[in-house]
């Protein structure tokens, strides 16, 4: 419980950043930056002084870096072609699939989803994952904040999946690297990549869904 709660009062506080901020633009910025300021710091943690740094971490170093610029672009071209509340739709999506994955996942147990990439994650914290965002989809449509279409609807169990794949692919590229947590910038919950993952996952799909049909 005390880590999903850590997760939504982390959320707020990126919420704030990003959509509060009169330049939007600024505050995805900063979690960018600082995203891939710790992907830095992962890709030279285990290099070893004089040591020749080997293809595959060549590779992995500058995928993670273009994911995570490519991401943050996605996030405000999101904002500023969809507005403010499809964004906001999309961040409270994401956090709630994450907290009640969690939630579902520690109290019902159950078989591991991908036991060798992330042991913790199981068959059913997924289930509640892809759930929360569909429920919340639907308050955002009773409140007429975002479109009343089945297709918007079904987006949400969309955004769900992409959540969780977003999260097991940071997971294989910190252990490529020989890594748990992106960095200790939040004690006990790992760095803000750790945090932004899902939800980098998700502004980069976005983006994609816009650039192709608006």
């Amino acid at each position: 419980m005390r880590c999903a709660t850590a997760s939504v009062l982390i959320g707020l506080v990126l919420l704030l950043a990003v959509l509060g901020s009169p330049f939007p633009q600024i505050g995805m910025g900063i979690v960018g930056l600082i995203c891939l300021v710790e992907w830095l710091l992962i890709f030279v943690k285990q290099a070893q002084p004089g040591s020749r740094i080997s293809e595959s971490r060549l590779l992995w170093g500058a995928f993670g870096a273009a994911y995570i610029a490519a991401a943050c672009w996605g996030g405000y071209l999101i904002y500023a072609q969809a507005g403010l509340w499809v964004s906001l739709w999309l961040l409270v999506s994401v956090w709630a699939a994450d907290s009640t994955a969690f939630l579902v996942g520690s109290s019902v147990g159950g078989p591991k989803m991908a036991p060798l990439i992330s042991p913790k994650k199981t068959w059913s914290g997924a289930l509640g994952g892809v759930l929360a965002p569909v429920l919340v989809t639907l308050v955002f449509q009773g409140l007429d904040l975002v479109p009343r279409t089945g297709l918007f609807l079904a987006s949400g169990v969309g955004l769900a999946l992409i959540s969780i794949a977003g999260d097991l692919l940071e997971s294989v590229a910190k252990r490529k690297l020989g890594v748990k947590d992106s960095s200790g910038l939040l004690p006990g919950h790992g760095g803000m990549l750790d945090r932004v993952d899902s939800l980098l996952a998700v502004w980069l799909a976005g983006a994609v869904v816009i650039w192709l049909w608006v």
